[in-house]
């Protein structure tokens, strides 16, 4: 799902310290003062919540983790955690999945062999490829190391490093 940013922001920076991801990020010139890196969003509305301008809303073009378009909400997959586009397979850039009850992630396409493919990583690969000056396109990639999100009884996620997986565009580099 993700969210954008619209024309009554105001840059106030409040949206920025409720993201638990970081995803929120200083737009492009001319543009909104901030922007979402739909990859880094995990759709919990948190920023939408505390805006006092009611400044972001709703992208409907993604897909939602978890949720609308999902692939992990088939019976088929239940279970399964993702990476939310936090951390990507090296060899083909698609999200990393976790079976249920195993501790290693893997790339659904390159180590299964499944064609199943997160669409939000879909999305941000024809965005990428098309060219676009639009707040939110897919940013190059910055980061260093790579930090994966893993929720712990369903509260905020916390992170652990990811050995060989490529990083999510527009992630900050850890320190």
């Amino acid at each position: 799902m993700s969210f954008k940013v619209g024309p009554t922001c105001d840059g106030c920076g409040i949206c920025v310290a409720a993201c638990p991801r970081g995803a929120i990020r200083p737009g492009p010139p001319g543009g909104t003062p901030f922007e979402v890196v739909s990859l880094d969003c995990n759709d919990c509305g948190k920023c939408a919540i505390v805006c006092p301008h009611d400044a972001l809303a709703v992208d409907p073009a993604w897909a939602q983790c978890f949720g609308r378009g999902c692939p992990l909400v088939s019976k088929r997959l239940e279970g399964w955690a993702c990476t939310e586009g936090w951390a990507r397979c090296g060899r083909c850039g698609g999200a990393l999945w976790k079976a249920p009850g195993d501790s290693e992630w893997v790339c659904a396409r390159c180590d299964t062999a499944s064609r199943v493919i997160c669409p939000k990583i879909r999305r941000a690969a024809a965005t990428a490829a098309a060219p676009t000056t639009e707040p939110g396109a897919a940013h190059p990639s910055v980061d260093g190391a790579v930090r994966v999100p893993t929720r712990v009884n369903g509260n905020a996620p916390t992170h652990a490093e990811v050995p060989g997986a490529a990083p999510s565009p527009g992630r900050p580099a850890a320190r």
